[in-house]
């Protein structure tokens, strides 16, 4: 599965890319902004996309998520990932043809069990992933070595993104 990971925060983007390398099924694609992330849809066509709600450029999250879902390809699943929690700001998600809104922090293995919804043709009903609690599941040992090794992380942030 093609997965685009689009953040302007590089720390984020390669947090997630670790996320998804320990699963061989997952080509991780990644932007810095929307113009970007445009460009990538158009030419790599990924199944799943990661786009971070603010971003530097002229295109935050919500217009990139209008203008995929309304002129490039609308069966493209696209998770808004935003520290913004005011509903109107989930709204305006939704009616941009978001599939899912993700608030942060969130957990890894959350995101995961996610992406594996999507992997199975099953795309979560909205209202309820954005209540759910995160999953307990604990991350796999060879995870949390990766995760470990980086500059400022350690086991106990690897549960929260």
């Amino acid at each position: 599965m093609k997965i685009l990971i689009v953040d302007d925060n590089e720390q984020m983007r390669t947090l997630l890319t670790l996320t998804f390398a320990q699963h061989a099924n997952h080509e991780i694609l990644q932007a810095t902004n929307g113009e970007e992330a445009l460009s990538i849809v158009n030419q790599c066509h990924p199944e799943v996309i990661l786009l971070d709600v603010k971003m530097s450029g002229e295109l935050d999250g919500i217009e990139v998520c209008r203008q995929i879902k309304s002129s490039i390809n609308k069966d493209i699943a696209i998770i808004l990932i935003s520290a913004n929690t005011e509903m109107s700001c989930i709204e305006r998600g939704v009616d941009a043809g978001a599939d899912m809104y993700l608030s942060k922090p969130f957990s890894p293995i959350h995101l995961l069990q996610i992406i594996e919804t999507f992997q199975n043709n099953v795309k979560p009903d909205i209202q309820k992933t954005m209540l759910e609690a995160p999953s307990e599941l604990k991350p796999p040992t060879e995870m949390l070595e990766i995760y470990s090794s980086l500059p400022g992380l350690n086991a106990e942030r690897l549960s929260i993104l």
